[in-house]
């Protein structure tokens, strides 16, 4: 399931059709989401609320990763570096809440 769309502040780009499935050998680019708004950290809000609306069932997705990525401190302070997710990912903490579920698939 898609989320809603703010479409003022949240673009989701994709070619997913209500009830499709997706098979075992899909492209890992299911949707982009793309959030928008006048400052960094409400821009990243409204891409952690979209992203927390997604239920996606049958497949493994980077959305845990990529809400990890935007609670981190670094990325919203915007002082990242080639070697930032490295830096993230070596934390054992961000490892073990990526294997939790974020939200139940409704």
């Amino acid at each position: 399931r898609l989320p809603p769309t703010d479409t003022k502040h949240v673009r989701v780009d994709h070619a997913i059709e209500k009830g499709a499935k997706i098979p075992p050998f899909y492209d890992p680019l299911v949707a982009k989401v793309i959030a928008w708004d006048v400052d960094r950290p409400q821009a990243i809000d409204r891409l952690m609320a979209a992203l927390s609306q997604f239920c996606v069932e049958g497949i493994k997705t980077t959305i845990p990763t990529n809400i990890a990525i935007l609670m981190s401190d670094r990325y919203a302070s915007g002082e990242l570096h080639t070697g930032f997710i490295q830096e993230l990912f070596s934390d054992r903490s961000v490892l073990d809440d990526l294997c939790k579920p974020l939200w139940p698939c409704m």
